[in-house]
């Protein structure tokens, strides 16, 4: 287990949102935290400490930093570098899991090899702002396609955060139906008020509002496929009520502000 003076993050929006992203960052630093989407941290010059699970390292010149899914992470420059930060969301790589292709990496240590992931990597980052959604799921697969073909994968780290990992699949599996509070804690074995407190603190947001970022996230999957009412969507994804939903935006659009 993580030692109890570290704080430990999950950051939910990656995962809600499952969208291919790609950002560049010039010395990069992040905070101990895990998602479900795969991360890649494509180094382009300069040197990156890496802890990775259980593991840690350093990162430097055309080498890639690979986070499989749920597995936490943080990273600090030791020296100045720049890179480019790949986020490859569940709904685009599940694929994989469905084939039981492992995808399970720290280190992509050799740049020789990772010319054609490096190169990959860069053509999304240039077609992402008017990717469509088979589009961005092409660039996944031949991204993580040419990882599989030239790395052998490395065992897993158990994960640490399991209660979290446990959570969010109950949730995928369930958000079409009535989750509340006291439905899921005494799923979780829990107090209503105690895990209300733990999934405030893990989540950074209240067990109703993550629900309804999932079901929002599910109805724009469905848009896009056509052929589907609206008002049906909204009660296929548990929202009970349209007005429900249209609520919901709201309160998603002032949020952003």
């Amino acid at each position: 287990m993580f030692m109890e003076d570290i704080v430990l993050f999950y950051e939910p929006q990656l995962d809600v949102e499952q969208k291919l992203s790609s950002v560049d960052f010039h010395n990069i630093s992040v905070r101990l935290h895990f998602h479900r989407a795969i991360e890649l941290v494509c180094v382009h010059s300069g040197k990156v400490r890496v802890r990775n699970g259980q593991r840690a390292y350093e990162a430097g010149q055309g080498q890639i930093i690979f986070v499989p899914s749920y597995f936490a992470h943080f990273m600090e420059s030791i020296e100045d570098n720049f890179c480019t930060n790949f986020i490859i969301p569940y709904n685009l790589y599940k694929c994989f899991e469905i084939e039981k292709i492992p995808l399970y990496y720290s280190l992509l240590s050799d740049p020789q090899r990772n010319g054609e992931i490096f190169e990959a990597i860069k053509l999304a980052k240039k077609n992402l702002a008017d990717a469509n959604p088979p589009l961005a799921e092409g660039f996944a697969k031949v991204v993580l396609g040419l990882i599989v073909e030239r790395y052998e994968p490395e065992e897993a780290d158990k994960n640490d955060n399991d209660f979290i990992i446990r959570l969010i699949e109950y949730i995928d599996r369930n958000f079409t139906e009535e989750i509340t509070l006291d439905i899921v804690a005494k799923e979780f074995g829990y107090s209503k008020y105690y895990f209300s407190k733990l999934f405030n603190r893990s989540f950074g947001c209240g067990l109703n509002y993550y629900v309804n970022q999932v079901r929002c996230n599910f109805i724009e999957n469905e848009k896009l496929k056509g052929g589907h009412k609206m008002g049906d969507l909204i009660l296929k994804a548990g929202f009970g009520e349209p007005s429900n939903y249209y609520k919901f935006l709201k309160k998603l659009k002032l949020s952003h502000i």
